[in-house]
C-alpha cells in the first residue's frame, strides 16, 4: 500500500476516534460530529477522484498504430 494512504486511513481513523471520545464524553454532537463527517467525506472522495483520475489516463494509453 502507497505511503500517502496509509497516512489518509490513519487520518480518518483518529478523526472517528475523537468523534467517539467527544460523544462518551462532551455530548456534543451536532457541529462536531458534521465537521468531523465533512473532513472525512473530503479525504476519502478526494483519494477516489484521484484513482479514477489515475484509472482513466491509464485505459486511454492503448496501444498506438
Amino acid at each position: 500500500m502507497d505511503d500517502a494512504t496509509i497516512v489518509k486511513m490513519m487520518a480518518i481513523m483518529s478523526l472517528t476516534l475523537l468523534e467517539i471520545a467527544n460523544l462518551l464524553t462532551a455530548k456534543i454532537d451536532g457541529n462536531v460530529l458534521l465537521t468531523i463527517g465533512a473532513i472525512i467525506g473530503g479525504i476519502a472522495g478526494y483519494e477516489i477522484r484521484t484513482k479514477k483520475i489515475e484509472q482513466s489516463e491509464t485505459d486511454n494509453e492503448g496501444p498506438t498504430k
